[in-house]
């Protein structure tokens, strides 16, 4: 493993290699952080440490999906102590609005989110965020999840995947993981404040890749057909479908017709 390497004084980041999956060990450092095993190593209210891996060989997605994960991606996990439970409803968006705006800055185009953890170009998926909490009597551990197909090859995904997702160096951009990893880092380290979560949600909602199309979407054994209009203050995303509706959770398959990951 190569040595830890401070990104600032309140961040410890551990670049690895080819991995598991950093959301497996951000879990177990977790769970040793809250059976008091061992203490984090600076304050709760200034603690963050990550892993940042080239390559995961079992990465997890949304429902326990495989994320598949080649060399060339940005794989990232962080851990956050919180003095609160997060809002775990409004954090995924909250996070892709950061991980949008690092991508843009870097020269990456038109990144937009997909409710309600998905981060998408040209119309196809190219990341993904995964969020959890871990809480033991009053302490909270937030755990994030980030994966972006960066700088890896479309040929390294299954046949089947291609069509449904993208990666930015087959648009021609090669993506500095070094300067978006701190891009990241410093947008989600606001994040332990629920009005900078609000902002974001609010903010992302120009970043919004439902907005007006219709889609197919799974929630609580049901499955519609409808009008996205975007998302509420809570999170919710809402649908016109014969009226409308607010969903809290749900399983997008298809946008104006078209799968969005294989069948």
């Amino acid at each position: 493993m190569p040595p830890t390497k401070p990104l600032a004084a309140s961040a410890i980041i551990h670049r690895m290699g080819c991995i598991p999956s950093t959301q497996m060990l951000a879990e177990n450092r977790a769970a040793e952080i809250l059976s008091q095993a061992i203490a984090p190593s600076a304050p709760s209210s200034e603690y963050l440490e990550a892993w940042l891996a080239t390559e995961q060989a079992s990465g997890v997605g949304q429902y326990d999906r495989h994320f598949i994960s080649p060399p060339g991606g940005f794989y990232l996990s962080l851990l956050m102590m919180m003095d609160a439970a997060a809002r775990m409803q409004l954090l995924p968006i909250a996070v892709a609005y950061h991980c949008a705006m690092s991508l843009r800055q870097a020269g990456a185009g038109e990144i937009h989110i997909r409710w309600p953890n998905d981060l998408c170009h040209s119309g196809k998926k190219i990341g993904g965020i995964l969020c959890r909490c871990l809480s033991s009597g009053n302490t909270n551990a937030l755990i994030i999840g980030i994966g972006i197909n960066t700088n890896s090859s479309p040929n390294a995904f299954p046949v089947a995947l291609r069509p449904h997702i993208a990666t930015l160096k087959e648009g021609g951009t090669r993506i500095d993981h070094e300067k978006i990893l701190e891009a990241i880092i410093s947008g989600i380290h606001t994040l332990r404040e629920p009005a900078a979560v609000e902002n974001a949600v609010t903010a992302a909602s120009a970043f919004d890749a439902l907005r007006g199309h219709r889609i197919n979407v799974s929630f609580d054994g049901r499955n519609i057909s409808g009008i996205s209009w975007g998302w509420d203050a809570a999170g919710h995303l809402l649908v016109d479908a014969a009226g409308q509706m607010k969903l809290a959770s749900g399983s997008i398959s298809a946008v104006d017709g078209r799968p969005i990951r294989p069948a």
